[in-house]
């Protein structure tokens, strides 16, 4: 029976030992589910939101990312402006304020325009996005703000 009392109080403290590290383990799964959330809460936008047609005042133009993203993505953006749709020119759109129930007509008018928009092959990311953004503003409708 003495045997027992060691065994069983070693039993009882790796359970408990256990729990530590169960608690500890969904507490890192909470706190990582979270911080992913939040992030793809801030970047992306949801589904059934309709905040993207919604004229809100203090909204204002984001020229930098939009910047960052033709930077990245020049040739992508050229194919669908050409095409007069797809996400790339739908989302530098998004970036300088046009409506999301626009974007139709965004596209169209960026085909029309993508000799004046695009200009030269090696033209900069900057350059690319002030075209834009002028050709936006020309067509008042397409602005939520």
């Amino acid at each position: 029976m003495n045997f027992n009392k060691p065994m069983l109080a070693a039993v009882f403290m790796f359970s408990f030992a256990a729990c530590a590290t169960t608690e500890s383990t969904t507490e890192t799964f909470v706190n990582t589910t979270e911080a992913s959330t939040g992030f793809t809460s801030s970047t992306s936008p949801d589904r059934d939101s309709k905040s993207h047609d919604v004229d809100t005042p203090d909204e204002e133009v984001d020229k930098t990312a939009a910047i960052d993203f033709a930077e990245a993505n020049m040739a992508k953006l050229r194919t669908d402006a050409m095409a007069g749709q797809g996400e790339y020119i739908d989302s530098v759109g998004l970036l300088l304020g046009v409506k999301k129930s626009r974007l139709p007509e965004y596209g169209t008018m960026v085909r029309e325009n993508f000799d004046k928009i695009f200009g030269s092959s090696d033209q900069s990311a900057a350059s690319l996005v002030a075209n834009l953004d002028d050709a936006i503003s020309d067509t008042p409708k397409l602005r939520k703000f």
